[in-house]
């Protein structure tokens, strides 16, 4: 009760902030190489930030909160995310968060076992509406959208995480997929959690191993390849990762492939979506 609520102000005019492609600090098996991320400023000092539109509260290096600008107000055990993973940490109150010219004061954060900061759907929610391509991260009250997709959020039962979710079209059959901005499309456009393989899937599966905080992970998983579209947009002939994973959900996620030929637009004042189709096929894929 002593801490005044999180609010926004500074969105009334769009603004654009353009997206660095970086390598996380920490290798870990689920991050990719050349995530997309903006630089905001946390209480004066300004900090890349990866978008994670697939969990809820953004995370924060637990060394950080011994600012005295941070305050501690309780413990989160289990904070989850679209790839099924689960932080764990306390959780902190900001004093101040700038997003270009937004203002964003009191803003929750979790502090875990990470060496990365990222902004979740708490942060976004405030910024009015959003567009994000493959370069630049748009925001403000007045951007021209018209979305007439309802915006999907997903959760689990217990609402330990939160997340983004877009139909998406892959061989013909529709469902929808969380969105995961952190994967990159080097290798795969889909990821898709299933507890069990056929004789023929785990005849083609491999092997695959990581590390999460310390501890050792195997699994098994295969590679297909197959139509992609969404929204009406053809992305033509893709690969899905599958992985035997029963403690897994949601089912699928769809990577930053969908920023490939559209731009994501995010209307959190009218709670609607879409995508549309980038009006140059001209501009520079990142490397």
């Amino acid at each position: 009760n002593s801490i005044p609520p999180f609010t926004v102000t500074g969105i009334n005019r769009q603004q654009t902030l353009p997206l660095e492609y970086r390598e996380p600090t920490a290798k870990d098996c689920c991050r990719t190489l050349n995530s997309p991320s903006l630089t905001a400023s946390l209480n004066k000092k300004d900090l890349p930030f990866f978008l994670e539109t697939d969990t809820a509260i953004g995370k924060l290096p637990k060394e950080l909160s011994r600012s005295p600008h941070i305050h501690i107000v309780g413990h989160i055990e289990i904070a989850g995310n679209g790839r099924g993973e689960a932080f764990n940490g306390d959780l902190g109150v900001v004093d101040e968060l700038k997003i270009g010219d937004a203002v964003l004061k009191n803003v929750p954060f979790l502090f875990t076992n990470t060496k990365e900061a990222s902004l979740g759907l708490m942060v976004f929610q405030k910024l009015g509406k959003i567009k994000i391509d493959r370069q630049h991260f748009t925001f403000g009250k007045d951007i021209d959208c018209h979305c007439q997709r309802d915006i999907k959020l997903g959760s689990s039962f217990s609402g330990s995480y939160h997340m983004l979710r877009y139909p998406i079209t892959w061989q013909g059959n529709t469902e929808l997929a969380a969105i995961d901005l952190s994967q990159t499309d080097a290798r795969f456009s889909l990821m898709t959690f299933q507890p069990n393989f056929t004789p023929e899937e785990e005849k083609q599966s491999f092997e695959i191993n990581g590390e999460i905080e310390g501890e050792k992970i195997t699994a098994r998983a295969y590679l297909e390849e197959g139509n992609l579209s969404i929204d009406g947009i053809d992305y033509g002939k893709k690969q899905k990762f599958v992985e035997k994973a029963s403690s897994r959900v949601p089912s699928k996620l769809v990577t930053i492939t969908i920023l490939d030929k559209a731009s994501l637009y995010l209307d959190f004042i009218n709670h609607k979506a879409c995508l549309k189709p980038n009006t140059s096929d001209t501009t520079p894929m990142p490397q």
